[in-house]
């Protein structure tokens, strides 16, 4: 049915009645089918749904596109020719393969990813789109199985689109095919264009109790079944019903006991693709439908007659413990109830609250490199583990950014779900969706926390100091004056800022530090209106009386050229710059190679009284030994080093290799983080011999990785065990954030530790206004430090030089003194 007229003819009346339908509440035009799939391979398929036919040209019809969360148009295509009712035009990308280029298929000037928006237009009006302008969904809108990216997706209403800026939710326009299918360009419809075959009508659907196929029968003993595409007869009882708006459309079925086929080898269960029929759990139903494959899951669709049979039923719930044992194979449990034998613990919570999900464990589970050096045995035998000690619990919901969650009613600010909280028993049922298993709960959660949210440090002890090394998750302020916003990265309005900052003085506050090492600030110098500059006013406003924080900078406008960098502020009623900072220029911190934002080294003296200065003057006299053991000052270097997930793919290493990722589970770029780290722990032994230094920051590297035995072989040793963590990434906790100080430093440390704020936290929690529903973003928000970034900072307490520290030295040295004068 491609239909589509390339010479015009005399269509005046024709135009009337067209421009009178545009104007009208159905669109006479929709995308019919969409294909994103592999390279080029791009093409959208606008079909005319209308009874009269239509002029393209005359209707302005045109596409716009709008590219990775932009809220206006990147670029735009007229359409022409006329349309005759049901006839579809196909819009193809000039290099995609020929199979997606039927005959009459125009050339396609927009070539779209899965996470752009496209609108179809009449007369500046939108009558259909695809994807939400102005949101950027990460790869692609997905839900129920349907997404825009690597697919081919074909139209299942005519109902147009025309709110784009609303949620996107693409299973409710499009039926999804595999990626790179192009056998239904050209013809309207879910069916190939030349597949003129009909359905069978399948069995009787008979009566309650009468003969059905098992549901292990359906399911069979692999990966797909061996029923697809067939229609069958099935008896069973409702174990979970999820058939409401915004959820996942239709409800579980599990053999009931007294039913259960002989092999035990495959799922006894489930689910039926169903929002029409409204069932209750614990009814037994006969259901009449297809089976269908659906991206790997095995279910009942296109159901044709349903029946509810007698009640009073029951099934029994598989009891599973984690972690899973090795003979266990959750295809063979697929969509059946299950429940646990102990607690369950929540290891990662990243998107609870924009998917309503969690990662749970037997207990926190931890980077195998955190714990082990990588590729060794035990680091291999780690992450086996962790991929059987692990699963995900789902809100049953295709809806983003919920205000409210199935199995967690009344949430606050105070009981988000946080990492290592406990659910003491769990009961629900086995879902297979986006790749990977997951727990739909059928009912409520206890959520009981390990330990309460940490209390923040107290205050070092008289005469020490303390060094923290603090990432401010993209701390940028615009054009410093209210404007300038959306920022790059970090705060998208002035308000956002202004919550940010608020929760990033609560954490300095609570660390009660004098020197603090800064990630991720804006970098945009150190002037009036630079993102520094206005941290340190903001917390010099906030300040108790005597306290006064100023910022180091070093010889330079900037530090480096990336977008964010390193920074260091102090108290200078506390401490002192005893020179000009520092940067760390060299290859691999060099602007050309511009993998890791330089490095800012300063040293710092303890501030002093009058008294104090001349006793240590005194000691510099009687005795240079006794002097240099007394010396309070310290080197701190602020490091950022190139993120795991970065590319580094066109990087040559010295030794002639390509640092592509690491087989050994480091991630991309750890050979240019392990040149980092001995370039870095070098060049501090160079320059400051003999001084106290501490190397601390966010190196992207876990405890046991290469980059941090690089600088333990050049005497810069951690100050925690590998069962600490400052991040958590896809629920494994880990170190990134180091303090890393030489043998001088290592005598004169009192206490070290890391403050859990953030990386336990689910960033529902945190300032922005992305990810959350409008109704919450005042209720989820607090000005404390909770959350104020996705790292946990760290802090250690040195010994300092007060009064009785230089008067014990003055002594003795001059005991020194004294005795080998009386030895004379």
């Amino acid at each position: 049915m491609t239909g589509i007229i390339m010479n015009k003819t005399a269509v005046a009346t024709l135009v009337t009645g067209l421009v009178a339908l545009s104007q009208a509440s159905a669109s006479p035009l929709i995308f019919s089918e969409y294909v994103e799939g592999s390279s080029n391979n791009k093409a959208l398929e606008i079909t005319n749904i209308s009874d009269q036919s239509v002029d393209l040209e005359a209707l302005n019809a045109q596409i716009e596109i709008y590219n990775n969360g932009n809220a206006t148009p990147n670029n735009e295509q007229d359409l022409s020719g006329i349309l005759e009712p049901g006839a579809s035009l196909v819009l193809t990308a000039n290099q995609a393969d020929e199979a997606f280029k039927p005959k009459g298929s125009l050339p396609l000037n927009l070539l779209f990813n899965g996470d752009d928006a496209l609108t179809l237009m009449i007369n500046g009006d939108v009558i259909d789109s695809i994807g939400q302008i102005g949101f950027d969904p990460g790869s692609a809108w997905s839900s129920n199985g349907v997404a825009t990216k690597d697919r081919t997706l074909r139209r299942i209403n005519n109902a147009g689109n025309t709110n784009p800026q609303g949620e996107y939710d693409p299973s409710v326009y499009f039926e999804s095919f595999a990626k790179d299918t192009a056998d239904g360009l050209g013809c309207d419809g879910l069916k190939a264009c030349d597949d003129s075959s009909t359905p069978p009508t399948g069995p009787e659907f008979g009566q309650c109790g009468d003969d059905a196929t098992f549901i292990s029968q359906v399911q069979g003993n692999g990966s797909a079944s061996p029923l697809a595409g067939q229609t069958v007869v099935i008896e069973a009882i409702v174990t979970g019903s999820f058939n409401q708006d915004n959820q996942l459309g239709g409800y579980f079925v599990q053999e009931e006991d007294a039913d259960h086929d002989l092999d035990l080898n495959t799922s006894e269960a489930l689910f039926v693709f169903d929002n029409q029929n409204a069932v209750q759990v614990g009814q037994k139903v006969r259901i009449k439908a297809d089976v269908k494959e659906h991206f790997d899951l095995t279910e009942l669709t296109a159901v044709s007659d349903l029946a509810l049979c007698d009640s009073g039923n029951s099934v029994t719930a598989v009891t599973l413990a984690m972690p899973l044992a090795d003979d266990v194979d959750l295809e063979t449990l697929e969509n059946m109830q299950l429940n646990f034998s102990a607690p369950l613990t929540v290891t990662g919570n990243y998107f609870f609250g924009r998917y309503g999900q969690m990662i749970l464990s037997s207990q926190r589970l931890f980077q195998p490199t955190q714990r082990y050096l990588p590729g060794s045995s035990k680091a291999q035998a780690a992450a086996k583990e962790n991929g059987r000690n692990r699963i995900l619990l789902d809100d049953a919901s295709s809806q983003q950014n919920p205000e409210d969650y199935i199995f967690l009613p009344g949430l606050t600010a105070e009981n988000m779900p946080r990492s290592g909280d406990q659910l003491s028993s769990f009961q629900g049922i086995l879902f297979y969706a986006f790749g990977s298993y997951q727990l739909q709960s059928t009912g409520s959660i206890m959520l009981q926390p390990a330990e309460a949210r940490p209390d923040a440090p107290a205050k070092p002890k008289k005469g020490n100091l303390r060094i923290a090394s603090l990432n401010v998750l993209n701390y940028f302020n615009g054009d410093g004056n209210g404007g300038g916003f959306p920022t790059a990265r970090g705060a998208h309005t002035p308000e956002d800022l202004q919550r940010q900052q608020a929760k990033l003085i609560s954490a300095i506050q609570g660390l009660k530090a004098d020197v603090i090492g800064l990630m991720e600030i804006e970098n945009d110098g150190f002037g009036a209106d630079s993102a520094i500059q206005q941290l340190v006013g903001a917390l010099n406003s906030a300040a108790a009386d005597g306290e006064n924080w100023q910022f180091a900078k070093p010889d330079a406008d900037q530090v480096g050229s990336d977008a964010i960098a390193v920074g260091l502020i102090y108290r200078s009623d506390r401490v002192e710059l005893t020179s000009i900072p520092q940067l760390l220029t060299s290859y691999p911190f060099d602007a050309a190679t511009s993998k890791h934002r330089q490095p800012l080294i300063a040293t710092f003296q303890q501030l002093e009284s009058k008294n104090t200065a001349q006793l240590r003057k005194k000691i510099a006299g009687l005795n240079s030994t006794m002097a240099k053991k007394a010396d309070n000052s310290f080197v701190v270097a602020v490091n950022h080093f190139k993120s795991k997930g970065s590319s580094c793919e066109n990087i040559t290493l010295p030794d002639g290799s390509n640092d592509v990722t690491d087989p050994n589970g480091q991630g991309n770029c750890n050979g240019m983080r392990s040149l980092a780290a001995e370039t870095l722990s070098e060049w501090v032994n160079q320059q400051y011999a003999g001084k106290s230094a501490i190397l601390l920051g966010d190196f992207n590297a876990y405890a046991m990785e290469d980059p941090i035995q690089k600088m333990a072989e050049n005497g810069f040793d951690s100050l925690f065990s590998t069962d600490n963590y400052s991040f958590i990434f896809d629920g494994q906790s880990g170190e990134l954030d180091h303090l890393l100080v030489n043998e001088t430093l290592a005598g004169r440390v009192k206490t070290a530790d890391i403050w859990h704020i953030n990386a336990d936290e689910a960033p529902t929690l945190d300032y922005n206004y992305r990810f959350k529903p409008e109704s919450k973003l005042n209720d989820w928000y607090r000005d404390n430090a909770f959350r104020s970034s996705d790292h946990d900072p760290a802090y250690v307490d040195i010994k300092g030089g007060g009064p009785l520290h230089w008067i014990w030295a003055a002594l003795l040295a001059g005991l020194i003194v004294r005795r080998r004068f009386d030895r004379k």
